[in-house]
């Protein structure tokens, strides 16, 4: 039950679907917020709880103090997840709520939505209570679902959806995309009046940087020597495309001798597994690993490339990949597919790595000479690589920068 007692002016309401424990919302939410908060502000922030991310009761006080005493309050709502079309709906109709009496005790100016589902609930919130809309786009939910098959395009989830993100374009006080791509192909559905900002998926570079101390106790614990390192961070399936990343190690392996392909991952690794015996790498060549977010850049220093194999659908036009950030802060060449976002032009054209156009062992191994070339440019290739995501990918000097841009504006 959420408790409205609390009563102190905020900047804005701001509703993401994400967890207050989801990775995405840690470092795509409130690691914003918190920039944004040294600067003065204060925010409600409205996150949808998910069993697998739950809170005890001491757990759940504990994180609403410390939120608290650094100007986020917050009021976590229930996730529903059968029948999923009307379980949304109903999250979506539970966050009108709670965010109208949020925006009365708290005096909230602005209804900020992160992603396409927070968008409907901002939208209303915004026309309800009188105030300023942020439509903070992130990608097209309703393009990315029925890109991988998961919505028809004549279906009603994928009409409703898209219906409500064309109006929340349409609609709002401010846009951000996270890609100059989707901007410009949005462009003339977008209020003439709303100022458009673009806001990559941001990495705390601060936090996120070669640790030469990391590289060697991480590479003896997984008795490496001079291996290469090929790293891989994230989930398996949807837009991930895990055979072609073991299928390009492969290759890779085969071109270069002695490497090795290292897998962070919440999901089970028997699943990792299955796709490896089908791609023909043996165990001795992989591990899968749970790390920890602060473990992460340890791991990512002990690495020699990152992997980023993505499926090239048109919605990956406006993706931007936290992966590919940390990566690049880290100092590691990316490995990516052709049209994602704007990195894919980016490591392209400052030499950050290898652009695969189509997904085939002849591309693989161009890929991989790619990298060989790069590789022999020593730390030069580990500080171009930095340079690039201090750069266009920094929390601090592009995320914090424009945001407030952006709440200057709107305030």
């Amino acid at each position: 039950m959420i408790d409205f007692r609390g009563k102190s002016d905020v900047a804005g309401l701001y509703i993401t679907y994400w967890s207050l424990r989801d990775p995405l919302c840690q470092t795509q939410s409130l690691a914003y917020l918190r920039e944004l908060t040294k600067l003065g502000h204060e925010f409600a922030l409205i996150t949808f709880e998910q069993p697998k991310y739950a809170l005890d009761g001491e757990q759940a006080a504990a994180a609403r103090k410390e939120l608290a005493e650094g100007g986020i309050h917050w009021y976590p709502l229930r996730y529903h997840k059968r029948f999923s079309l009307l379980a949304t709906g109903f999250d979506c109709l539970c966050g009108v709520v709670a965010g109208a009496r949020l925006v009365f005790r708290h005096r909230a100016r602005v209804a900020h939505s992160r992603a396409s589902i927070p968008a409907a609930m901002g939208l209303v919130l915004s026309r309800l209570c009188r105030i300023k809309f942020l439509y903070d786009a992130d990608s097209a939910l309703s393009e990315e679902y029925a890109d991988i098959g998961h919505w028809r395009r004549d279906g009603l989830a994928f009409k409703v959806t898209a219906w409500f993100e064309s109006l929340a374009r349409q609609s709002a006080s401010s846009v951000v995309f996270l890609t100059e791509q989707l901007r410009r192909d949005l462009s003339h559905e977008l209020n003439a009046r709303a100022p458009v900002t673009v806001i990559p998926c941001c990495v705390d570079t601060n936090k996120f940087r070669f640790d030469a101390g990391a590289r060697a106790r991480r590479r003896s614990e997984l008795g490496l020597g001079d291996e290469k390192l090929f790293v891989y961070v994230g989930k398996i399936g949807s837009w991930y495309l895990i055979d072609e990343t073991f299928e390009f190690f492969r290759t890779a392996r085969q071109e270069i001798g002695a490497a090795r392909l290292l897998i962070l991952t919440g999901d089970a690794p028997e699943a990792f597994h299955e796709v490896a015996e089908r791609c023909g790498v043996g165990q001795e060549a992989y591990d899968v690993r749970h790390a920890g977010h602060d473990e992460v850049v340890e791991w990512l220093s002990a690495s020699d490339a990152g992997l980023a194999l993505i499926r090239q659908v048109s919605s990956k036009r406006g993706s931007s990949p936290v992966k590919v950030g940390e990566y690049l802060a880290t100092g590691l060449p990316v490995v990516i597919t052709s049209g994602i976002g704007d990195y894919s032009a980016l490591i392209e054209k400052e030499r950050l790595g290898a652009v695969v156009d189509s997904l085939t062992p002849a591309e693989y191994l161009e890929s991989t000479e790619r990298l060989l070339s790069l590789w022999a440019e020593g730390a030069s290739l580990r500080d171009r690589c930095r340079g690039a995501a201090e750069t266009h990918a920094s929390l601090d000097a592009v995320g914090r920068v424009r945001y407030q841009a952006v709440y200057e504006q709107l305030l």
